[in-house]
């Protein structure tokens, strides 16, 4: 199994082009709304085992990059206020 994630080329807001129906056809089509709680896990824990391997390599400064990394991704993420764009707020943001 195969799984892949394509931005849609609509609205120019992606550097990406439309597929055309040959290509399409090669793909189920789902969309998928991120959930912000399982993003912040998993950015954490991603985080979390770099500065693992950052402290037995001995990269104080490469511990610290990702130790802020992951304390960015819980700040943002846990916030009340941050919801992921959705296809209308890209299109509204994309108007002129």
């Amino acid at each position: 199994m195969v799984i892949a994630a394509i931005n849609p080329a609509m609205y120019g807001v992606y550097n990406t082009d439309a597929l055309d129906a040959a290509e399409l056809d090669r793909f189920e089509k789902v969309q998928v709304r991120p959930d912000k709680h399982q993003v912040m896990n998993y950015l954490v824990a991603f985080f979390e085992d770099r500065m693992k391997k950052n402290q037995l390599d001995g990269d104080q400064e490469a511990y610290k990059k990702n130790q802020g990394r992951a304390e960015l991704a819980k700040t943002l993420l846990s916030s009340r206020e941050f919801e992921f764009d959705d296809t209308d707020d890209i299109a509204a943001a994309t108007e002129t």
